[in-house]
């Protein structure tokens, strides 16, 4: 409910998944609609997982992890994922 009804009363969602598959199961199973999330951050995952759930189109992002980099995707903004640099290596 907080993730369809939340962002219209200022109210955003900050979370962190393992993978696609356990998101899905603790956001309803494998019907659960994640349309409703409108932006997302993917760290150490394979594009291949993104498809369908997250990503529009079939095939999901040409993207592999990476040391330090991050996939950025905004279904309002983007319409293919952005690379970004969300953390660094201590100095």
């Amino acid at each position: 409910r907080i993730l369809h009804d939340g962002p219209e009363r200022r109210t955003h969602v900050l979370a962190w998944w393992r993978g696609v598959a356990r998101m899905r199961a603790d956001l309803g199973g494998a019907g659960a609609r994640t349309d409703q999330i409108g932006a997302w951050v993917a760290l150490d995952i394979h594009g291949g997982e993104l498809s369908g759930a997250l990503y529009p189109g079939t095939s999901g992002p040409d993207w592999y992890p990476r040391p330090w980099r991050g996939l950025f995707f905004d279904r309002a903004v983007h319409r293919t994922g952005q690379t970004i640099i969300p953390y660094g290596p201590a100095r």
